[in-house]
C-alpha cells in the first residue's frame, strides 16, 4: 500500500498547521487540509513538483510504501515477490519523476527530450537535371483544385510517378511530369484550367 507522507515532511520543515501549508503553497484551504492530514488517494505530478520545490525534497520522500498483509503462506510468498517488483517499479517511477522535476538541471534528460520532440526534418531530395524541381502533392492539388488524397490516389494507381523517402515522407513529383498529368486529368474530367494556372508565364 502506498500512503502519503506530506504531513511528516511538512512538520520537518516547520509547517505545523494546514493554514501554514496553504499559505506556503498558495492552494485552496480545503486542499491544504487534506494534504496536511495525508487524506488523499492520489496526487498528480504537478502537485508532487510543487511540494518537492517547497520542501526541497524528492517525490520518494512524500510517499511511503508498505506491503499488504498476506492471508496465508502461499499468498505471503506471492506478496513478497510482488512487493519486490512493486518496490522496483515504484522506485523507478519516483526516480523518473524526480528527474523530470529537475529537468532544467539535467542535461542528458534535456538532450533526450529535445531529440524526441524535435520536428521531423524535411527529406533530402535527389537532385534533378536541367533545372527541373520537385513539387509537393499539396502544390499539385492546389493547381488542379483537388484534395491531396486524390493526388495520392493517382500516384498509388501508377498514373502519376513520384518519389518518396524510405521513412514514408510525403510524395514528391517532378515538375517536368506535371504537364502530362494535368493534360490527362483535364481530358478525363473535362475541367478547364484554374485561372491562376492560365495566368502563369
Amino acid at each position: 500500500m502506498i500512503k502519503p507522507n506530506i504531513k511528516q515532511i511538512a512538520e520537518k520543515n516547520g509547517i505545523t498547521t494546514a493554514y501554514q501549508l496553504q499559505k506556503l503553497l498558495g492552494i485552496q484551504p480545503s486542499l491544504a487540509a487534506k494534504w496536511y492530514k495525508n487524506d488523499l488517494k492520489m496526487i498528480g505530478f504537478d502537485s508532487l513538483n510543487t511540494l518537492c520545490k517547497a520542501f526541497n525534497c524528492s517525490p520518494s520522500d512524500l510517499v511511503i510504501y508498505t506491503p499488504d498483509a498476506a492471508n496465508d503462506t502461499q499468498s505471503s510468498n506471492t506478496t513478497v515477490d510482488n512487493t519486490n517488483s512493486s518496490n522496483v517499479m515504484l522506485n523507478n517511477s519516483l526516480q523518473s519523476i524526480t528527474a523530470l522535476s529537475n529537468a532544467s538541471d539535467n542535461e542528458p534528460l534535456k538532450s533526450v527530450v529535445r531529440e524526441k520532440t524535435a520536428k521531423t526534418k524535411p527529406p533530402v531530395l535527389p537532385e534533378l537535371p536541367n533545372g527541373d524541381k520537385w513539387l509537393k502533392t499539396a502544390e499539385i492539388a492546389e493547381r488542379l483544385g483537388l484534395s491531396k488524397k486524390s493526388v495520392t490516389d493517382y500516384i498509388n494507381k501508377g498514373i502519376l510517378t513520384s518519389w518518396q523517402a524510405a521513412d514514408g515522407t510525403p510524395h514528391y513529383v517532378q515538375e517536368s511530369n506535371y504537364p502530362a498529368f494535368e493534360a490527362y486529368y483535364r481530358n478525363l474530367t473535362g475541367k478547364s484550367k484554374p485561372e491562376f494556372v492560365e495566368n502563369l508565364p
